[in-house]
C-alpha cells in the first residue's frame, strides 16, 4: 500500500514537471500586450539546382488586442558576402491557413534594402486570438559556391525581421541525395546581428540527410538562427554569383565597345566597295550602250 501511494506520488510530480513550463510560459490573454508567436514550425527542402522550397506554419496570437489584421513576413532578396553579393530571387507559392484556405495578402518590393514583405492578412477584418499561416515560398541561389574547397548552404533560417517574440520554433533543413551528416560540416549561429553564440538552440541530423534545429528558450526580436552547412562541392548545379554576372558584363560592354568602334571601318569599307561595284557596273553598262549605238 505504501509502494503504491509512494508511486502515485512519483507519477504526480512527473506530470507536474512535465506541464510546468507550459503553464510557466502560457500567456494570459489580457496580458498580451503586442502580437507574439506561439509556435514556429518550417520545412526547407534543398534542391539540386541550389534553390529551396520553405514552408513555414506559423501559429501566432493577437490576445484580445483591438485593431490587429495580421502579420508580416519580410525575405531578403540578396546576401552579402565579403567575397560577393548573390541575387537570392524569392517566388511566393502560397498563403493559407492550416486547412488550406488561401489567407488575403499584398507584397511590397523594397529595391533599396532588397527585401520582400508580405503583408498578411485581410484590411477590412481585425482578428484576436490564435491565428494559423503557412507560408511556402522558393527561393533561387541558396547555395554558396564561391569557396574552391567546399559549397555551403548558409541560411538564416528564421529571419531577422521579426519585431515579435517568438515562444517556439523549430526546422527541419532537408538535403538532397549526396548530401548527409558523415560528410558535411554543420554549424549554428544564434543572437543578434552584432553578438551571434550558440546557446539559443539545439540542433541534431536525423535520418541521413535532414537536420533539425530547434530553439531552447524564448527567441527576442530581430534575433537570428543562421545554419551553416559545407559539403562536396558538385553535389548541386550553382548559379552564377552577382559578382561572376558583373564580370560578364563588363567583358560584353568590352565587347561592345570595340564592335561600335569597328562600325565606321567596317561601313567604310562597304560604301567604298559599293562605290567601286557600282562605278564598274556604270563602265560596263556605258561600253554595252557604245556597242549598241555603232
Amino acid at each position: 500500500m505504501i509502494k503504491y501511494f509512494f508511486k502515485q506520488i512519483f507519477y504526480l510530480i512527473a506530470a507536474i514537471i512535465l506541464i510546468l513550463p507550459e503553464i510557466i510560459f502560457a500567456r494570459n490573454q489580457e496580458s498580451i500586450t503586442d502580437w507574439y508567436i506561439k509556435d514556429f514550425q518550417s520545412v526547407i527542402t534543398v534542391n539540386k539546382d541550389s534553390s529551396l522550397l520553405a514552408e513555414e506554419k506559423i501559429i501566432a496570437d493577437a490576445g484580445n488586442l483591438p485593431d490587429k489584421h495580421g502579420i508580416f513576413r519580410i525575405m531578403p532578396t540578396q546576401l552579402k558576402t565579403t567575397r560577393e553579393t548573390i541575387k537570392t530571387p524569392v517566388k511566393l507559392v502560397g498563403i493559407t491557413d492550416f486547412d488550406g484556405n488561401k489567407i488575403p495578402y499584398s507584397t511590397i518590393t523594397d529595391n533599396f534594402n532588397h527585401t520582400i514583405t508580405w503583408k498578411i492578412g485581410d484590411a477590412d477584418k481585425t482578428v484576436t486570438g490564435e491565428n494559423q499561416y503557412k507560408i511556402t515560398y522558393l527561393v533561387k541561389n541558396a547555395v554558396r559556391s564561391s569557396n574552391a574547397d567546399f559549397d555551403e548552404l548558409y541560411w538564416n533560417i528564421l529571419g531577422n525581421f521579426w519585431d515579435i517574440d517568438i515562444e517556439k520554433f523549430s526546422v527541419d533543413i532537408v538535403f538532397p541525395d549526396g548530401i548527409n551528416q558523415a560528410n558535411s560540416e554543420t554549424y549554428v549561429y544564434s543572437g543578434n546581428p552584432n553578438f551571434q553564440h550558440e546557446s539559443l538552440e539545439n540542433h541534431e541530423w536525423i535520418g541521413n540527410n535532414t537536420l533539425r534545429v530547434t530553439s531552447k528558450q524564448m527567441i527576442y526580436p530581430r534575433t537570428r538562427i543562421t545554419a551553416s552547412v559545407t559539403f562536396p562541392k558538385g553535389k548541386t548545379i550553382f548559379h552564377l554569383s552577382q559578382t561572376q554576372l558583373n564580370d560578364i558584363e563588363d567583358q560584353v560592354a568590352v565587347i561592345r565597345a570595340k564592335t561600335q568602334a569597328l562600325i565606321p571601318q567596317v561601313a567604310r569599307v562597304i560604301v567604298e566597295r559599293t562605290i567601286t561595284m557600282v562605278t564598274s557596273i556604270k563602265a560596263s553598262l556605258a561600253q554595252i550602250n557604245n556597242y549598241y549605238a555603232k
